[in-house]
């Protein structure tokens, strides 16, 4: 047990020092080789790389048509063995590799096994590469659902409690006439009309569109398909994250974002524009409802030669106190990572002046960002983003909503029992 202590209170510091959030999954894999030699941070470092290299490229296979392939799983360890070895060096190397074989140094990491032996929903979210999550709850099945960028493809996955998940299989897989060939990013699900719908982003080099387009399904798992095949932002401008909003008239809105590197003054842009009752076409012009450059938090970053703002991810939260608010994600001043502001309308509606929260929600030193909230099963209120925003895995954190003051919730620590902050824990499941 004083062991264990000692153990945790290390991983603490470390994640604190260093600013480095790792995965209980790959703590798993790195804690074998600390007990057995001892490494620099430098090699320390390499070794989390590596890791995270051989998990992703695992979960690629396991999420591929052919899960059980023999062949790319050992080609997978034997690249993952010898980026190893030639970190730690022969000697080293050999000695963890026995250790191993003798079961010496993984005493405490007997439950951590037990607890990844989940055949029905074989991916661990730690393990999960994943950005911009955006969680559908069905109340008919128990599960939560998640559509992800599989590439040039739309994947599902499930999970009965957001912690074990499983690759229901594409969704979406875009017809050879279909306007969009890049991209495939932040596919949204929702139930609208008695349909079920996906808005995600694509572009098309060749035509140099870049927007947000509407997939269509009579069931959840799917398949979608186009329900027209062209932009639903305007598609004369590069445009991206469109989310749909239903007002509090039923009436059904488009958001979306304007890319900061395509205006004048780099100052990305996030617009409302109407939407026609089966969501095909948009009525009237978009409204700006705001720059972001308005946020007093938002620093710029260069994207292909251009300085300016970034806008993503807008989400539309009607807040306990009836307060309507607006999530959206972009890059912080200092220390610059990317990270969710909080914006708020004068008059409750989306066409009031919407008014910047002084600082971002969210503090993760490694960023974090594209946020939505949803209810859980248990009547829980949550927000999900990803972080960091380098290989990112999704994060499933406990909202408080106090007076339209949102708020994290995180854990305690388990060493002192006190409440400690974003960069230092793992989120609530």
């Amino acid at each position: 047990m004083r062991s264990l202590f000692f153990t945790v209170v290390f991983t603490l510091f470390t994640a604190i020092a260093f600013g480095q959030e790792v995965s209980r999954q790959v703590q798993w894999r790195l804690d074998p080789i600390l007990n057995s030699v001892k490494v620099t941070e430098a090699e320390k470092r390499e070794l989390i790389t590596a890791i995270e290299k051989f998990q992703e490229k695992e979960l690629e296979i396991r999420s591929s048509d052919n899960p059980d392939n023999k062949e790319e799983k050992n080609k997978n360890a034997r690249c993952y063995l010898a980026e190893v070895e030639d970190i730690l060096g022969e000697k080293r190397f050999n000695k963890w590799r026995n250790d191993l074989r003798k079961g010496n140094n993984s005493s405490n990491n007997t439950e951590a096994a037990k607890n990844r032996g989940n055949k029905a929903y074989p991916i661990h979210v730690d393990d999960m590469p994943a950005r911009d999550p955006y969680v559908y709850v069905d109340e008919k099945s128990k599960h939560y659902y998640m559509h992800l960028n599989d590439r040039l493809k739309i994947g599902l996955y499930k999970s009965p409690d957001l912690e074990n998940w499983v690759r229901v299989g594409t969704t979406f897989e875009a017809p050879t006439d279909f306007w969009g060939t890049r991209d495939f990013w932040a596919p949204d699900t929702y139930y609208y009309n008695g349909k079920y719908y996906v808005f995600a982003s694509f572009s098309n080099p060749e035509t140099k569109m870049k927007g947000t387009s509407a997939l269509v399904s009579e069931k959840l798992e799917g398949p979608y398909k186009p329900l027209v095949n062209q932009p639903i932002t305007p598609a004369d401008w590069r445009c991206l994250d469109g989310y749909l909003y239903v007002d509090d008239d039923s009436r059904p809105w488009l958001l979306f974002c304007r890319a900061f590197h395509s205006v004048p003054d780099g100052a990305g842009r996030i617009y409302a524009q109407k939407l026609s009752s089966d969501l095909k076409t948009t009525i009237g012009d978009p409204i700006l409802l705001f720059k972001a450059s308005e946020a007093p938090w938002a620093g710029t970053i260069t994207f292909n030669g251009v300085r300016g703002y970034v806008t993503d991810s807008p989400f539309i939260y009607r807040a306990n106190n009836g307060e309507l608010l607006m999530l959206w994600s972009s890059f912080a001043k200092s220390p610059s990572r990317y990270v969710i502001g909080v914006a708020r309308s004068s008059n409750g509606r989306l066409d009031g002046e919407w008014i910047q929260d002084e600082k971002p929600l969210n503090s993760e030193i490694t960023g974090g960002g594209h946020a939505m909230i949803f209810t859980d099963l248990e009547g829980k209120l949550r927000i999900a983003y990803h972080a960091p925003n380098k290989n990112a895995r999704p994060k499933f954190y406990w909202l408080e909503d106090i007076n339209g003051k949102l708020k994290i919730k995180m854990k305690k620590s388990l060493v002192s029992g006190k409440n400690i902050s974003q960069n230092e824990e793992e989120p609530f499941r």
